[in-house]
């Protein structure tokens, strides 16, 4: 470890650990190898770190107390819960709180934390809703701080691919203590599960969700027979095998090879797993992105939906681009309060409209048809995608 500290770039790997939001498991691991200059700019950002993961916590009691209050079944995703649990004695940086609640009682829940002090505060519900997202964001003291998820998973494109069930998911909840707070908590091997399909479609912090995937296995031991069958029966083995395996290989962590395996489910998913798992900083593509992240990005059940996927997403990113290049600066969004009570009803009444899996009714190709030649209407006359429909 020394001579690869060495190696390194001092005030870079500083910069990489602050980049990450590690700079507690940073100085815990390396502060000694480093220079007394670097070694105290991690400690200081750690100290900062420990100071906020105790202002979430007030807020989380505060959170916790309205949703019980209101009998809404929650759970807090990651943040608070994977700080303290998955790196205990070390602070873990985190920035938001996200907290999931049944479909069902999404509006109830949404009731509960203004009461508490937090407002929806989504900048563009058109698009929020067009995409079906699986949360929205809500501000406190005009920080966006809480995201309220109904779905565990954000994306549309993949929730329909899998079938995970939100219901069970809270059915099986645990509740957890956290410094001088309870808060409940997602079953260990449902925590995993969602870490490492959380890991899967980031490109940035890539290291650092690796690092919670390895702390946590190291730190609550999973049941792997578990693991392997609710992956398989929400169909996302495929995306688990990889960032399993990619935390295994880069970091080390006590993941059985045969686990692996068993996740992937066949050869050509293997052949993916293999293909996907060495990680790398960043890409040669604008933002920083590569087709190794794209693809992982992308991993669905199999090859053929993979692939799928990704040209499905590559189209979608050049026109985020032309949109937002059309649109300028600061055209999401209104400060107009009933549009947003509008949008807002809009994104309740599409929530109530999905199943227990947070499928959709598909679209019918008559109605994608239409839909597109709309579009292409609208950008023929002023170069912009209407997406309020």
């Amino acid at each position: 470890m020394t001579s690869l500290v060495a190696a390194c770039d001092p005030d870079q790997l500083a910069d990489l650990a602050l980049s990450e939001g590690l700079a507690g498991p940073a100085h815990e691991g390396l502060g000694a190898l480093l220079s007394p200059e670097v070694s105290s700019r991690l400690a200081t950002e750690a100290r900062r770190d420990a100071v906020r993961h105790l202002a979430y916590l007030d807020l989380l009691r505060k959170f916790a107390t309205a949703l019980d209050k209101a009998a809404v079944t929650w759970v807090s995703l990651k943040g608070p819960v994977l700080a303290e649990l998955s790196y205990p004695g070390v602070h873990r940086g985190y920035t938001d709180l996200d907290l999931m609640v049944l479909p069902s009682q999404l509006r109830t829940a949404l009731a509960a934390l203004e009461g508490a002090g937090a407002v929806a505060a989504e900048p563009d519900w058109a698009l929020v809703t067009s995409g079906a997202k699986g949360e929205f964001t809500m501000a406190v003291h005009g920080l966006p701080i809480v995201d309220l998820h109904w779905h565990l998973v954000y994306l549309r494109s993949a929730r329909e691919r899998w079938a995970i069930p939100t219901d069970d998911l809270l059915e099986r909840r645990r509740q957890v203590r956290l410094k001088d707070v309870d808060v409940w908590s997602l079953d260990p091997d449902d925590f995993l599960v969602h870490l490492a399909l959380h890991a899967s479609f980031g490109a940035a912090q890539q290291l650092r969700r690796l690092l919670d995937i390895e702390r946590t296995v190291a730190n609550t031991t999973p049941n792997w027979d578990v693991v392997v069958q609710r992956c398989h029966a929400w169909r996302v083995g495929l995306p688990v095998s990889v960032m399993l395996s990619r935390a295994r290989r880069t970091l080390g962590a006590d993941v059985p090879k045969e686990v692996v395996e068993a996740l992937a489910g066949n050869r050509p998913n293997l052949l993916i797993v293999r293909r996907l798992s060495a990680w790398s900083p960043s890409g040669l593509m604008p933002g920083g992105r590569s087709v190794k992240n794209g693809l992982t990005r992308s991993l669905r059940d199999g090859p053929f939906s993979t692939v799928g996927e990704f040209a499905d997403q590559s189209r979608r990113a050049v026109a985020d681009v032309l949109r937002l290049h059309a649109s300028g600066p600061g055209r999401p969004g209104t400060s107009d309060s009933s549009r947003a009570c509008a949008g807002i009803e809009r994104y309740l009444a599409m929530v109530d409209g999905t199943n227990r899996y947070g499928h959709m009714e598909p679209m019918r190709r008559s109605q994608r048809r239409l839909r597109g030649m709309r579009l292409t209407w609208k950008l023929s006359h002023d170069g912009r995608e209407d997406f309020s429909r």
